[in-house]
C-alpha cells in the first residue's frame, strides 16, 4: 500500500511526469502491478498524450481488464480520439463490472451526450445521483443537459445551487450558474466570485474585461446620442422642423435598440441611459427643470420596461433555436471534458472499486 499512497500523492500534486517515471520503474520490476499500470495510464492521460495512452492501454489490458476503472479510462481515451462506438463499448464494460459505482454511470452518460442520446444520458446521470446524491460530475453534467439541451435552465440552476451549498468554492459550478442566469447583474457577480476563488481563470477574467469594454462602449454611445439630441434643439435653423422631428424619432428608435442590446448583458446602464436620452431628445436645454426631468423619467421607465422584455424574448428565442443543435451538444461535450479534467481523479486508494477475484 505504501507505493500506492506515493503514486496517489504524486497524482494529487499534478506531478504527472514524475508519476510517469515512477510507474515505469515499477512496471519494469513487476509488470503485473495493476496499481502502477492504472496510474501510468492516468499520468499519460493527464498530459493529454492521447495516442500514447491509447497504445499503453492496449499493452496493459491483459492485467487490468478485470478493473472497471481501467475501462473507464479507456472510455475517456476513446472519447478524446472521437471513437464513439469504442467509447460506448468500454463504458458498458465498466458498468457491467461495477454497476453500483456512480462514476461508471456518469462515464456512460458522457458517451450518450457525445452521441446526442439525451434521454439515455439523463437516465444514467439520474442513476448516478441515486447512488451518490452529491456526485459532483453527475450533478454538473445533468445541469448542463437541462440548461443547454432541454431548455430548462430553472432545473439546471436548482441542481447547481444545491451543489454549491456543499461545495461553495467550485469554480466550474459557479461558471455554469452564471451561464444559465438570466440576470446580467447576477452573472457579473458570479464571475467576480469565481475570480476570487480562482485568480488564474483566464476565461472568466476575459469575460469580465469584455463586460467593462462593453460598458464603456455603451456609455460612449449614449453620450453621442444625447449630444445629437441636444444639437437638434440648439440649431433648429439647420433644417426644417419636420426634418428635425424625423431625426429625433430616428434617434429615439436607435436609443431603444441600443437599450435592448445593453439589457442582454447589463441591468443598470439602460435605465440611466434612457432617462438621459429622453431628457436631451424630447426637451431643449432651456426647458430642463424638475417637471421635464420627471416627464422624461416616466417616458424612460415605459421604454425601459419594453426594452427589457424584448431583450428577454430575443434571448429566449436564441436559446430555443440553438437547443438540440449539434453545435450546442458539442459545447456540452466539451464542457463535460472540462469537468472530467478538473475532477482530480480520486485515484485507486479512494475508489469504491475492488479487483474482481
Amino acid at each position: 500500500m505504501e507505493h500506492i499512497d506515493r503514486l496517489e500523492l504524486l497524482y494529487q500534486l499534478n506531478r504527472y511526469q514524475q508519476l510517469l517515471d515512477e510507474t515505469q520503474r515499477q512496471l519494469a520490476s513487476d509488470h503485473t502491478d495493476v496499481a502502477a499500470a492504472l496510474y501510468h495510464l492516468l499520468a499519460l492521460y493527464s498530459q493529454q498524450a492521447f495516442d500514447e495512452v491509447d497504445q499503453a492501454a492496449q499493452r496493459l489490458q491483459s492485467q487490468c481488464h478485470s478493473h472497471s476503472f481501467f475501462w473507464l479510462i479507456k472510455t475517456q481515451i476513446a472519447l478524446r480520439l472521437n471513437r464513439l462506438t469504442q467509447a460506448e463499448q468500454c463504458a458498458q464494460r465498466a458498468l457491467s463490472l461495477a454497476y453500483h459505482d456512480a462514476d461508471n454511470h456518469d462515464n456512460l452518460a458522457q458517451v450518450m451526450l457525445h452521441q446526442q442520446q439525451i434521454g439515455k444520458a439523463q437516465f444514467h446521470l439520474l442513476e448516478a445521483l441515486s447512488l451518490d446524491p452529491w456526485h459532483r460530475e453527475a450533478r454538473l453534467h445533468l445541469a448542463q443537459l437541462y440548461g443547454s439541451l432541454c431548455l430548462r435552465p430553472d432545473l439546471a440552476k436548482t441542481l447547481l445551487r444545491e451543489h454549491l451549498q456543499h461545495q461553495p468554492q467550485d469554480a466550474f459550478a459557479l461558471e455554469l450558474l452564471a451561464q444559465y442566469s438570466t440576470s446580467p447583474w447576477q452573472k457579473q457577480r458570479l464571475l467576480q466570485q469565481i475570480l476570487r476563488f480562482d485568480p488564474l481563470n483566464h476565461e472568466v477574467a476575459q469575460q469580465l474585461n469584455q463586460q467593462v469594454r462593453r460598458q464603456i462602449q455603451a456609455g460612449l454611445a449614449y453620450a453621442v446620442l444625447a449630444l445629437l439630441g441636444i444639437t437638434t434643439h440648439l440649431w433648429p435653423y439647420l433644417a426644417s422642423e419636420d426634418l428635425l422631428g424625423g431625426i429625433r424619432v430616428g434617434l429615439l428608435l436607435v436609443s431603444f435598440a441600443l437599450t435592448v442590446w445593453v439589457f442582454s448583458w447589463d441591468e443598470r446602464i439602460p435605465a440611466l441611459g434612457l432617462m438621459l436620452l429622453m431628457l436631451t431628445q424630447v426637451f431643449p436645454p432651456q426647458e430642463w427643470d424638475l417637471i421635464t426631468f420627471l416627464i422624461s423619467g416616466g417616458i424612460a421607465a415605459v421604454l425601459t420596461l419594453n426594452a427589457y422584455w424584448l431583450s428577454r424574448l430575443l434571448a429566449w428565442l436564441q436559446h430555443k433555436l440553438t437547443a438540440h443543435s449539434p453545435s450546442q451538444c458539442w459545447q456540452v461535450c466539451r464542457a463535460s471534458w472540462k469537468v472530467w479534467k478538473a475532477k482530480g481523479w480520486r485515484g485507486l486508494t479512494n475508489t469504491k472499486e475492488t479487483p474482481d477475484e
